[in-house]
């Protein structure tokens, strides 16, 4: 890097991770004041486990707080530095090449958001679920659980109690609304202690057959829209970093002073959490089948690259 754009680089970066402190001690007082009583009520715990458990929190959230700092510090930066900026665009640098600092940021804000869906985001859920469990009133009723659904490729469904290595527990197998299965253990294709439940012209349901063991054939499950709908998550948002600057960077460099600067940051955060919202709002729709998670994620987010990348193209 030359030296310019080593200082913008190392001045937004120091912004973005006072930002990200800054946030991160609000969250914990907030949290604090809404659920600290129930925590401390039953089981005590260590600041330690404060300390981890509001991390793994945090980790839940990174994914919408890394583009609002993101936000913050580059239109700390070009806002605040605007004779300097000004100063390097007197010498020949066009705004593109002014941005690079901003551009590397944002690729690697990118890939954290990304290694933080795909890896730290399940064992964090599973540390905070763990902790507000154990430090329950009833502990003991936390850890029981509900009935599972797999849905399979030819349209049945299989309702389970529990999951483990072997196998599935206390499995029906509903080929139909007519026809039933109960199987107490399955084990890949295997099925132990099986019961064939048929509803009668009564309109009842009745055991007509029972195995101690019976093969099936094989049982492939078919891809739930809830899954689909992290993919294209996992995908979609590391790209919401490179958005944001794209977006603000040409309004920012044009900057004008018979605008206040107090309007800029409220356009670009109000634009910023309605577009966040924007996507929850279509993450929800994709989960319930509402239409294709590839339509309702990606419009928004493509139409959006499209329209503001038209405008960085044409910035100078």
């Amino acid at each position: 890097m030359k030296l310019w754009e080593n200082y913008l680089f190392k001045e937004t970066v120091k912004l973005l991770i006072t930002f990200l402190i800054w946030i991160y001690f609000t969250f914990i007082l907030i949290d604090i004041s809404i659920h600290g009583v129930h925590y401390y009520t039953y089981l005590k715990p260590t600041f330690s486990e404060i300390f981890l458990f509001y991390i793994h929190q945090f980790i839940g959230y990174l994914d919408i707080f890394l583009p609002l700092t993101f936000l913050l510090s580059t239109m700390k930066i070009l806002l605040g530095m605007r004779q300097e900026i000004s100063s390097l665009q007197v010498t020949g640098l066009s705004s593109k090449t002014l941005l690079r600092p901003f551009f590397f940021i944002a690729i690697i804000l990118g890939g954290i958001t990304y290694v933080t869906l795909e890896y730290l985001l399940p064992y964090s859920f599973a540390y905070v679920e763990k902790f507000q469990i154990v430090h329950s009133k009833h502990p003991e009723k936390g850890e029981k659980r509900g009935l599972h659904l797999l849905l399979l490729e030819d349209g049945s469904k299989l309702i389970y109690q529990k999951k483990k290595r072997d196998g599935l527990f206390d499995v029906f197998w509903i080929r139909s609304p007519d026809d039933i299965l109960h199987i107490k253990s399955l084990e890949e294709n295997t099925g132990y202690f099986v019961d064939h439940l048929h509803r009668n012209e009564k309109g009842l349901l009745e055991n007509v057959e029972s195995f101690a063991k019976e093969s099936f054939p094989k049982l492939i499950p078919q891809i739930e829209p809830l899954e689909k709908t992290k993919w294209h998550t996992k995908l979609s948002t590391p790209l919401f970093p490179l958005l944001t600057l794209i977006a603000i960077a040409p309004y920012c460099l044009r900057f004008s002073r018979h605008i206040s600067i107090f309007f800029y940051y409220a356009i670009a955060l109000f634009s910023l959490i309605a577009f966040l919202m924007l996507i929850d709002a279509a993450t929800i729709l994709a989960e319930n089948q509402i239409a294709s998670p590839l339509l309702l994620i990606w419009a928004p987010i493509g139409l959006l690259f499209g329209v503001f990348g038209i405008r960085f193209s044409k910035s100078h």
